[in-house]
């Protein structure tokens, strides 16, 4: 018998968004040179926002790579609902910034469920 892990992902969804709120993560716009005089010039888009639905998990020990030596770190629970997020994302948790520094998606079948996003200071 084969998962329907869309449907699996829509449930997670639903369940992130009855317990969790809404975030908000801001990407910087991406382009070339800044200055009208040089060579490929390309005026820097305007940052993209993008809202997302979170669970905020607190301050969790975290094992760092290769060893047993934890590490403290806040971490979300995002919902896998259209945004992905990416390192160096910033996100606007009740109105705090910070910087997204780790992801780790679960996605058994290859689809994404959730996130789960570790947050710089």
């Amino acid at each position: 018998m084969t998962e329907n892990w869309a449907a699996i992902a829509a449930e997670v969804a639903a369940g992130i968004a009855e317990v969790g709120f809404a975030a908000t993560i801001t990407r910087p716009g991406t382009g070339g040179p800044q200055s009208p005089e040089e060579v490929g010039f390309v005026p820097v888009p305007a940052p993209v926002t993008l809202t997302v639905t979170v669970i905020d998990d607190g301050i969790k020990d975290r094992y760092a790579p290769g060893g047993l030596v934890t590490r403290r770190a806040r971490v979300l629970t995002i919902a896998a609902t259209g945004a992905v997020p990416q390192k160096k994302d910033v996100i606007t948790v009740r109105g705090v910034d910070h910087v997204i520094q780790v992801i780790m998606p679960l996605a058994p079948g290859g689809v994404d469920l959730l996130y789960e996003v570790e947050l710089g200071a």
